[in-house]
């Protein structure tokens, strides 16, 4: 396929598109914010994504390609807030159902794999209580974090993650949450008064839609990183928040995938952009979409 010329001078990604796309005109760019993402979506599309260091940068490389009118490029991001906020992207950009990547993981049956291949349900009773989930609580959790977040972002106010961080107030040993010490220091660190900011995250609990719009990824696997390390008795298999992270995204298995948001999402955009393929068909379970069949539309 043809592309058509561009007036402006090739940069990057523009550079790295048309460069591909001399060679393989069915070439994909695919734009991701981080090495966690690259690790993550390589097992399952044609084509590496490329690491731009973050959301704004992904932006504004497919930005950057529409404005050339380069066609067959794909930007994944976390959604952050933008659900909340109503803000819309232009095409090409594919975001996350929930707050991020990560959050997406854990709703996913990923959490359910990764857990099933950790602990028996026996363990995971004992540390959650019987007639609950382990994805229920982790939420739960998580919850409060997001909301304080939340406030700290229309603020303009930088999240205190060091003071506030889910390892102060979550106990390593019960995997018990104290969320109102939680409370008392964001009052204190944000210097707002204590029942201002009750009523302040209650309003935005009530008006709040989906928790996983504000559950954020960061917590939400610092706080498994908790249970599975300590309630479950795990801390060789994961040492540090990333081992958890990459385990978590290797347990998204081929048989997830037509669950999962993003994928869908990836294949709507297929389905824009023909001929341009970008996801591999996994042939069957555990297959980490090494071959080059293609996903029927």
């Amino acid at each position: 396929m043809s592309v058509r010329s561009s007036p402006l001078p090739p940069v990057p990604p523009v550079g790295h598109v048309t460069v591909m796309r001399a060679s393989r005109p069915d070439f994909v760019g695919v734009f991701v914010e981080g090495p966690s993402d690259v690790s993550m979506w390589r097992r399952w599309l044609r084509w590496e994504p490329v690491n731009t260091g973050g959301k704004g940068p992904v932006l504004t490389a497919i930005a950057d390609l529409l404005q050339r009118r380069i066609p067959g490029c794909v930007g994944i991001i976390d959604a952050d807030l933008d659900h909340l906020e109503g803000r819309v992207h232009p095409p090409g950009i594919v975001l996350s159902e929930g707050h991020d990547r990560e959050g997406d993981l854990a709703r996913s049956p990923a959490l359910d794999e990764l857990v099933a291949a950790s602990a028996g349900p026996a363990a995971v009773s004992r540390l959650i209580g019987t007639g609950a989930t382990l994805r229920g609580a982790l939420v739960e959790r998580a919850l409060p974090f997001g909301l304080l977040r939340w406030r700290c972002h229309e603020h303009g106010i930088e999240f205190p993650a060091g003071r506030l961080s889910p390892f102060r107030f979550v106990d390593k040993n019960s995997w018990g949450f104290d969320e109102n010490a939680l409370y008392d220091e964001a009052a204190l660190t944000l210097a707002i008064r204590r029942d201002e900011l009750d009523n302040d995250l209650s309003s935005r609990r009530a008006r709040l839609p989906d928790a996983w719009h504000v559950c954020n990824g960061h917590d939400l696997v610092a706080i498994l990183t908790i249970a599975l390390q300590h309630g479950l008795g795990l801390r060789k298999r994961y040492p540090t928040e990333e081992s958890v992270d990459a385990a978590l995204s290797l347990a998204l298995d081929s048989t997830h995938l037509a669950g999962f948001p993003m994928w869908r999402n990836l294949g709507a955009w297929e389905m824009l952009n023909r001929p341009f393929e970008i996801r591999k068909c996994p042939r069957g379970r555990g297959q980490g979409g090494d071959g080059e069949q293609l996903c029927a539309p």
